[in-house]
């Protein structure tokens, strides 16, 4: 007669423990389904500390299947002035002197060819410098590619990416390295090909992987020759914005646009579930349809760029070259839509324009009846000059139209605008705090890490020509110093010797030693209107602490790159892949601890908690028994 084991009499007579048992395997299984699915599962991984610095914790967001975008850029086309790419060279006329013709603009009144493919007489605005094409392939470039290589990611690419040939239209006009057609371009999961050409800035998607996310772009760019990088790199993370996908045909093939009225007019949106969950959430309005778009002709053409009177101050504002350019949830939102994207949420920079103004910002006029703002910091009524929306700079009223395609009963809107180049002829317009000479107004600290504070009203004397001009201002620039721990504002005027604390919703005085400046109160700003972005374009906003990255090799120079690491062929990294000059030991013990505190498959510390009681309750009833 067979008997029954005496493992499983065991259990039988003892019922709690068998129920025990029961519990902590169906634990174990709702653990390994809950991560098993599709979406990718999310678990919070402690930073391994740095050799020689102390084991302070940090943390950041890990994915077990996505990945922060790869991005390497190819710069043939800024390394050699002649034309060596075969489209260009073949569009050139029977006639035409080949060797007159270059990549790029280095002296006024060469000819170049242009990125319509068309010649091109350089002039000044158009001239790509020794000086300049350092900046823009040192500094600008890397900065602006990493504004996105630290929000935005991807199902990483396994193999090369086989770029294909591109035979028509603007991207054949970039020079592709022929490695990059075959064997591919290793660990990218996006090239972007640069070039500086004549004919105006750009950004264009010019292939596609087999998911539909974009693989490879091209960016025409010419820095403006600013003191301040911050301009170019934020207009050139614009262009390179449109090249990762953020287009308005690209989102209306994913089924991410609607169209509604809203102030009399038929307008486009953008109303997938992301971006309009996160523009509600901006403007404090719970029924926001979506995120409007411009138009950019009398043809009725939706532009790929927000409404600049919703989003004035927004990466990817149609105004962005006249704004602060914040990378703000709407933009992350819109790439997260696509489904070849996840935004990388905690990294989003604030933006005031519109912030928490509720529904009749969007859906009334700029102006009451009256000739009246309701919102004094985004439109304004006034020819005073105070500080820019984004305090950026000093500007005037500004009157705007909202929209020459469709005449929006609404009108035009008068918002304060601050261009990065100087208008300081009668009447002044506008001026950028950053690009300002020192000494051109009474009590202004101009240069790097100005910004521009509002105080009283005031008259500021100035010349103009043989002519004095008295002007009414409310506002001047000021050295601010920004203390991320402690989330404090300090700031130097003109006079004083050195920074005072600047406590937000308060004021200052002017030290009596300063007694001849024409204002006397400063009204100190919230910390993220002036500490939100540096004066070389990378973002101060508080960052998810990345995993551990080397020192950057920036064209061979050796130098720490915000957030960027660099080698001589350009290659961008995001830093949370790359390991660096980490004792290998340690990491190899971080690793297994980062292994327990997530769970070897990816699973939560709470999941992995929850499995270890229910173990360690088993084992006490065990013992017991």
């Amino acid at each position: 007669m067979n008997k029954t084991p005496h493992s499983l009499l065991f259990l039988w007579r003892r019922p709690l423990l068998l129920l025990l048992l029961l519990f902590l395997c169906c634990a174990s299984v709702c653990i390994a389904q809950k991560d098993g699915g599709d979406a990718p599962s999310t678990g919070v991984v402690r930073e391994l500390p740095r050799k020689g610095r102390s084991g302070v914790q940090a943390y950041t967001v890990a994915t077990s299947k996505r990945q922060l975008i790869r991005i390497k850029t190819s710069m043939e086309d800024l390394k050699d002035n002649t034309l060596n790419n075969k489209s260009l060279k073949d569009s050139i006329l029977d006639g035409d002197n080949l060797e007159s013709r270059k990549n790029y603009c280095t002296n006024t009144n060469d000819t170049a060819k242009g990125m319509d493919g068309y010649n091109f007489i350089c002039h000044n605005e158009s001239l790509l410098t020794e000086e300049r094409k350092t900046v823009l392939m040192d500094k600008i470039i890397p900065a602006a590619v990493q504004l996105h290589a630290e929000r935005l990611l991807v199902d990483p690419e396994g193999t090369p990416l086989i770029i294909p040939r591109f035979t028509e239209g603007a991207c054949s006009l970039f020079t592709v390295p022929e490695n990059h057609h075959n064997p591919g371009v290793e660990k990218a999961d996006f090239v972007l090909y640069v070039a500086a050409k004549p004919g105006g800035a750009f950004g264009i998607t010019c292939a596609d992987g087999r998911s539909g996310r974009p693989i490879a772009g091209g960016l025409n760019f010419i820095p403006y020759p600013t003191a301040s990088t911050r301009p170019n790199v934020r207009q050139a993370a614009h262009h390179i914005a449109h090249a990762l996908g953020f287009d308005y045909e690209r989102m209306k093939s994913l089924g991410m646009i609607s169209k509604i009225n809203v102030r009399g007019v038929e307008r486009v949106v953008v109303s997938s579930n992301m971006t309009k969950k996160k523009a509600q959430e901006h403007y404090d309005c719970s029924d926001l349809e979506g995120m409007e778009l411009d138009y950019k002709d009398s043809n009725q053409s939706v532009s790929s760029t927000w409404s600049w009177r919703n989003a004035k101050d927004e990466l990817m504002s149609s105004l962005h070259a006249l704004a602060g350019a914040y990378y703000t949830a709407l933009t992350m939102a819109a790439f997260d839509d696509m489904k070849y994207y996840s935004a990388n949420w905690g990294m989003e920079e604030p933006m005031s324009w519109g912030n928490k103004s509720g529904c009749d910002f969007i859906r009334k006029g700029c102006l009451t009846d009256k000739g009246v703002s309701n919102y004094p910091n985004a439109f304004c009524t006034d020819e005073r000059l105070r500080c820019s929306s984004d305090r950026f700079g000093i500007a005037r009223c500004f009157s705007v139209d909202v929209d020459e395609v469709h005449e929006d009963p609404t009108g035009s809107c008068p918002v304060f605008l601050s261009p990065f180049h100087m208008e300081l002829s009668a009447p002044l317009h506008s001026f950028p705090c950053t690009e300002l000479e020192e000494g051109s107004f009474l009590g202004f600290l101009t240069g790097e890490n100005s910004m521009c504070l509002t105080t009283e009203d005031y008259n500021l004397e100035r010349e103009n020509g043989t002519e004095k001009v008295t002007e009414i201002m409310s506002g001047v620039c000021a050295q601010v110093l920004c203390d991320e721990s402690n989330r404090k504002v300090k700031v130097k005027y003109s006079g004083l010797s050195d920074f005072q604390e600047c406590p937000e919703g308060g004021n200052i005085t002017v030290s009596s030693s300063s007694a001849s400046l024409n204002f006397k109160t400063i009204y100190c700003p919230n910390y993220t209107e002036v500490c939100t972005v540096a004066s070389d374009g990378s973002s101060l906003h508080p960052l998810l602490n990345r995993l551990p990255y080397a020192e950057n090799t920036v064209s061979g120079a050796q130098g720490r790159l915000r957030g960027v690491r660099a080698s001589v062929n350009h290659i961008v990294v995001p830093r949370s892949t790359a390991v660096g000059s980490h004792d290998q030991g340690a990491l190899v013990e971080g690793k297994k601890d980062i292994a327990h505190r997530v769970g070897m498959n990816g699973n939560s510390a709470a999941h992995s908690l929850l499995h270890a009681l229910l173990l360690a309750v088993t084992l006490v009833v065990v013992v017991s028994l």
